[in-house]
């Protein structure tokens, strides 16, 4: 699957998307906080993580289950992916406006 976020300006909506990667239909999708910082979701061990504002979202990569959200006390979080000791890790990490 691919898993993209679709932001509809005129109805002020956005949701996590998933397609089939092979004929581009939609195979599930999930609502998500309309908020200006939202970035491209990350997929490991089977699940999705995406950041919007300030909230952590995990969702289930095969349904689009929510299984988690928490909400940091930062303007901005972002997720990135480092490599440690060859193991690849994903961390969420917030920066504070100054």
């Amino acid at each position: 699957m691919v898993f993209t976020v679709s932001k509809e300006f005129q109805k002020e909506s956005v949701f996590l998307v998933a397609l089939d990667e092979n004929t581009g239909t939609l195979v599930w999708f999930t609502e998500l906080e309309n908020v200006p910082n939202i970035f491209s979701p990350v997929v490991y061990d089977e699940k999705i993580y995406i950041t919007f504002g300030n909230t952590l979202g995990i969702f289930n990569a095969e349904t689009g289950e929510k299984i988690m959200e928490k909400t940091f006390d930062a303007d901005h979080l972002f997720t990135y992916g480092r490599n440690t000791d060859g193991n690849r890790r994903w961390e969420a990490c917030q920066r504070d406006q100054d």
